[in-house]
């Protein structure tokens, strides 16, 4: 959309009058050229590409306060508008995480299912200071995609459970990814997985339920050696 200021007046009608209408025009398209699109701008390393809307001040602090414990981060992070997917992660040209504009919005239906576990049970209050989980989740959610490919514990890891089938290793990654986004806003705010909502135990593929704070417990300690953090007390 372009934007014009002042007010024209059409003396005459005729060439005269069109060149007049004309002018404004040609100088409105010149200054939105100039200008052009915001540059990304860098967040612990990151480049954010905040276009389409900005990062939350607690999503900046989920990437400082991770890069400040060695944690990698992605490449690159863009906002765009996109109403089916809180957040997409693409390995593809680069480590790259799409987030929604809509991503702040309550868990729905759909995101209250398995595997995903946030906001499936009423969640308790998060600790004083700490930003509500609806601001960094799905953040968190997509690093600990980006993550996983990085951990030096062995194949299958804990939410794997027996999964062989395409479908199964999918719900699996998810799992994990949302089991590792507990310990990566634990780590970076000391958030309970309690604040999240999440459920008291998780369906692992092939496998009987397990405790949802056992299998976070094994994940933290997982990041604990694959980046030497101090271990941190089960929530």
């Amino acid at each position: 959309m372009i934007f014009y200021r002042g007010t024209y007046k059409l003396v005459q009608w005729g060439l005269t009058g069109l060149l007049a209408l004309l002018v404004p025009v040609a100088h409105a398209h010149t200054v939105q050229d100039a200008s052009g699109p915001p540059n990304p701008r860098m967040v612990a390393g990151v480049h954010v590409d905040e276009q389409a809307g900005p990062l939350a001040d607690a999503e900046e602090a989920l990437l400082r306060r991770l890069s400040e414990k060695m944690i990698p981060l992605p490449d690159t992070i863009r906002v765009r508008v996109d109403s089916v997917h809180y957040g997409v992660y693409s390995p593809l040209g680069g480590k790259i995480i799409l987030l929604s504009t809509d991503r702040f919005r309550a868990p729905d239906s759909l995101s209250r299912t398995s595997p995903y576990l946030f906001g499936r049970t009423e969640a308790t209050p998060p600790r004083s200071g700490r930003p509500p989980p609806r601001y960094t989740h799905t953040l968190a959610h997509e690093l600990a995609h980006f993550i996983v490919r990085r951990l030096s514990a062995p194949h299958p890891r804990p939410a794997w459970g027996t999964a062989r089938t395409p479908r199964k290793a999918r719900l699996a990654r998810e799992l994990e990814a949302e089991l590792v986004a507990a310990v990566l806003q634990e780590i970076a705010f000391g958030t309970r997985w309690s604040a999240l909502g999440y459920p008291d135990s998780v369906d692992t593929p092939g496998l009987p339920p397990r405790e949802t704070g056992a299998l976070i417990q094994e994940y933290r300690g997982i990041l604990a050696d694959t980046w030497r953090l101090p271990a941190a007390g089960a929530s």
